[in-house]
């Protein structure tokens, strides 16, 4: 369901990678375009041929200052959450930021949170019985946590 961030990605042919100062993957492929591209994916740079993938800048959460990236702790909790879920985040006086944890479900169901690091912790579980989607079946995390947010109230 979710891809396994530490598989290693390898450059082909001439192509370099390197990282931009907010330390998202920047690729240099002569072959395909003179211009560098500067992406928003987070990455941990292994040398200039191989990178691990952490997640997207855009999506990063900052709870109490530690930097938590949702798609690794959705990586952490998929192999005992078979329903379509995500990992997002609510404003927190304390933290900045607090993590939820969103399950598309028509009922409220255990999940064991023993693999997670104590800041991975969802604050909050929200059951659905549908998350909010595209019109292309793209699943919207901020409508999503909306509808929960109405739901649960």
């Amino acid at each position: 369901m979710y891809p396994h961030y530490e598989a290693c990605y390898t450059a082909v042919g001439k192509t370099t990678f390197s990282l931009s100062k907010d330390q998202t993957l920047v690729i240099d492929a002569p072959q395909v375009s003179p211009d560098l591209l500067t992406t928003n994916d987070l990455v941990l740079l292994h040398n200039e041929q191989k990178f691990e993938l952490l997640g997207r800048l855009d999506d990063v959460i900052n709870s109490g200052g530690v930097k938590l990236h949702p798609s690794k702790i959705e990586d952490k909790l998929s192999s005992q959450i078979s329903n379509r879920f995500f990992i997002g985040s609510l404003p927190d006086n304390d933290l900045g930021e607090q993590v939820v944890l969103i399950v598309e479900s028509e009922s409220p169901f255990d999940i064991d949170f023993n693999n997670l690091d104590k800041f991975e912790i969802p604050r909050a579980i929200y059951f659905l019985p549908n998350l909010v989607e595209t019109n292309t079946g793209k699943i919207q995390k901020k409508k999503s946590i909306e509808q929960a947010l109405l739901h649960a109230s």
